[in-house]
C-alpha cells in the first residue's frame, strides 16, 4: 500500500545518506517537499526526475541502492535518457534567453561537478575567451583524457600483483606443497615403517 512505498522510500533514502528516516523526512519538510504521495506517477517515471537531479551528484553505487535498481537497469536507463545531451540543450537555452557563453557552461560544469567534463568545459570556454578554434581545443582534450585512463589503467595493472599476493599464498602455495610433499613424507614413513 501507500504507506508502506513511502516508508520503504523514506527507508532506503536514510540508509543511503547514513541517517535516520526521522532526519529524511525534517529535511524534506525544511526544503518544502511535500508528503502528498503521487504514487502512482512515481512508480511509472519517478526514478527519471531522481536521475536527471541528482545522476551527477552521487555516487554511482549509491544512486543505485536509493532507486533499488540492477546496475543493469541502471546502465539501460543512462544509455535511453541522455541526461549529457539534456544539461548541453539547457546550456543551448540559457544563451538563447541571454546568457553568455562562458556563464552557461561555467554553470554546467557547477552542475556536473565531474573533473573530466569539468576540464573540457573550461578548456572550450577559455578557447572562446582567446579565439581558439575548438577543434584542434577537443582533439587536444581527447588525447589527454585517453592519457589520463591510460595512466588509470597502468596504475591498476601495477596493482594487480600485489593484490594477488594473499590469496596465492593463502591458497595456491599450500596445495602445492600438500601435493609435492605428500608422496615424499608418505614414502618416508613408509621406508620408516619397515
Amino acid at each position: 500500500d501507500a504507506k508502506d512505498i513511502l516508508d520503504d522510500a523514506r527507508a532506503r533514502i536514510a540508509d543511503v545518506l547514513g541517517c535516520d528516516a526521522k532526519t529524511v523526512e525534517e529535511e524534506a519538510a525544511r526544503l518544502g517537499i511535500s508528503k502528498t504521495p503521487y504514487l502512482e506517477k512515481w512508480e511509472k517515471a519517478g526514478y527519471i526526475t531522481i536521475f536527471r537531479n541528482n545522476w551527477f551528484l552521487l555516487p554511482k553505487d549509491q544512486l543505485i541502492e536509493l532507486l533499488g535498481f540492477s546496475e543493469e537497469k541502471y546502465e539501460f536507463i543512462l544509455k535511453e535518457e541522455d541526461f549529457l545531451g539534456m544539461e548541453f540543450k539547457r546550456v543551448i537555452r540559457e544563451i538563447q534567453l541571454g546568457k553568455q557563453r562562458q556563464e552557461a557552461l561555467r554553470e554546467m560544469a557547477l552542475r556536473i561537478n565531474q573533473p573530466e567534463l569539468t576540464s573540457v568545459l573550461n578548456a572550450i570556454i577559455q578557447a572562446d575567451e582567446l579565439g581558439v578554434g575548438i577543434g584542434q581545443l577537443l582533439r587536444i582534450q581527447g588525447d589527454q583524457l585517453r592519457h589520463k585512463r591510460f595512466a588509470r589503467a597502468e596504475t591498476l595493472a601495477n596493482e594487480a600483483p600485489v593484490k594477488i599476493l594473499f590469496p596465492i599464498v593463502l591458497f595456491i602455495f599450500p596445495s602445492v606443497f600438500i601435493i609435492l610433499v605428500a608422496p615424499i613424507i608418505s614414502q618416508a614413513l613408509q621406508t620408516l615403517s619397515m
